[in-house]
């Protein structure tokens, strides 16, 4: 019999070799990426994709950036995109229109609240409220009898940011819409308007079996002021909804003549 070599095996030099290799080579850094940042982001199609389909935070903090960019070409480019056939998109070109400090947008807004789709009729109108231009108050007035629900809140919460008197008796009428959330709208935003051709509209509302309605009813004379309020407000303050108990009892601070004792 032949003599067994010693030694190890030759197939075990490469293996062993690559494992020293391994052992004594730095290892490359692999490359940072930096985590994606919406308020580093540049793109107007990326922006608007979180305007429109991200949560309220992404939402947020893209209207945020899109008013940063503010470039001169932004606005005209919004409303080219305005014409996209995504209802969707649309709407959120309309949220980004309606943060941006150029009222050259508030025609084609305007032009918006004859939509046949809901949606974009109820962004338009928001929109509208937040730039604070008169031209909306007769065209979201006209949006009242809207027959969506949300449009029509919209409608009321933008006339209460307006402030503007051509909006009281509307609103007032308003509040006679059979549901509760329009009715509530109301109610805040004739307490901002601050009309005092609003009191007995507040009275009934004061007096009504909804806490969120009588709570507004409440904040809203602390903008009118009327005398005529004093008595019930002060029946008011032994409301069982203490939320209302609060809301009175401020009020009644810009009244030196009421007494609570």
């Amino acid at each position: 019999m032949g003599q067994e070599s010693s030694g190890a095996p030759c197939w075990r030099l490469p293996i062993l070799l690559l494992l020293l290799c391994a052992i004594l080579l730095p290892v490359r850094a692999q490359p940072e990426f930096a985590p994606y940042s919406i308020e580093q982001e540049t793109d107007i199609s990326t922006l608007l994709s979180f305007v429109g389909e991200g949560d309220e935070g992404q939402r947020t903090r893209a209207l945020t950036r899109l008013q940063e960019l503010q470039t001169p070409d932004l606005v005209p480019t919004l409303l080219i995109m305005l014409r996209d056939p995504q209802a969707e998109r649309r709407a959120a070109i309309i949220r980004v229109l309606g943060v941006m400090d150029d009222r050259t947008v508030v025609p084609p807004l305007i032009a918006v609240l004859e939509e046949e789709d809901a949606a974009i009729r109820q962004a338009a109108a928001e929109a509208l409220g937040s730039l604070y231009d008169l031209r909306a108050v007769d065209p979201l007035i006209t949006l009242l009898a809207d027959k969506d629900l949300a449009v029509r809140k919209a409608a009321v919460t933008s006339l209460g940011n307006l402030r503007d008197s051509r909006a009281v008796e509307p609103l007032m009428a308003a509040c006679f819409d059979p549901l509760a959330g329009v009715y509530a709208e109301c109610v805040g935003s004739l307490g901002y308007i601050g009309d005092p051709r609003a009191v007995e509209a507040l009275l009934d509302a004061l007096a009504n079996g909804n806490t969120d309605i009588r709570t507004r009813a409440a904040n809203g004379f602390a903008s009118i002021l009327d005398e005529r309020a004093v008595a019930p407000l002060i029946a008011a303050a032994g409301d069982p909804e203490a939320r209302v108990r609060s809301a009175v009892l401020n009020t009644l601070a810009y009244y030196p003549e009421a007494d609570t004792r």
